[in-house]
């Protein structure tokens, strides 16, 4: 069901036909998310690995975010996230599409803001977060002010 999802939702933005109604919106995403738990819960093996890497949970009274970014077109940007908690169980998920596009680590970034935002938003504390840009994690782990 996943690649089904992300490919109605590309076809529908490519061809400029993007979801105006929230609720629909918002029906499918849940039963996204429940169709991903009630897979895990089947023991079912997986058909593919999205990434040769395994997730690894946070200690006990953690949730850890695990975000991205990426280029549509020439001009936009989108934004990813997924909260999980140290079972695995997802909290919180959500998606944006920014208008402009300032560079991979400057999107990583902005990803990593929009994740962490709506992480407090819904009263999420004590979070780690996890990207795969190597760039913005040394800059966040520095005690520079980066100016661009």
């Amino acid at each position: 069901m996943y690649p089904y999802f992300q490919e109605i939702a590309r076809n529908r933005f490519i061809f400029k036909n993007p979801d105006h109604d929230l609720q629909a919106l918002g029906r499918r995403v849940v039963a996204f998310v429940q169709n991903y738990r009630d897979h895990l819960h089947s023991g079912d093996e997986p058909h593919s690995v999205p990434h040769p890497s395994s997730w690894i949970p946070p200690g006990p009274g953690y949730m850890k975010i695990n975000f991205d970014a990426g280029f549509i077109g020439n001009t936009s940007a989108g934004w990813s996230f997924v909260l999980r908690d140290h079972d695995g169980n997802i909290i919180l998920a959500g998606s944006k599409l920014s208008h402009g596009f300032g560079g991979a680590t400057i999107e990583e970034a902005r990803a990593c803001l929009h994740s962490l935002r709506s992480a407090r938003a819904h009263g999420c504390r004590n979070i780690i977060i996890e990207s795969d840009c190597l760039q913005l994690i040394q800059m966040l782990k520095s005690n520079t002010i980066y100016d661009s």
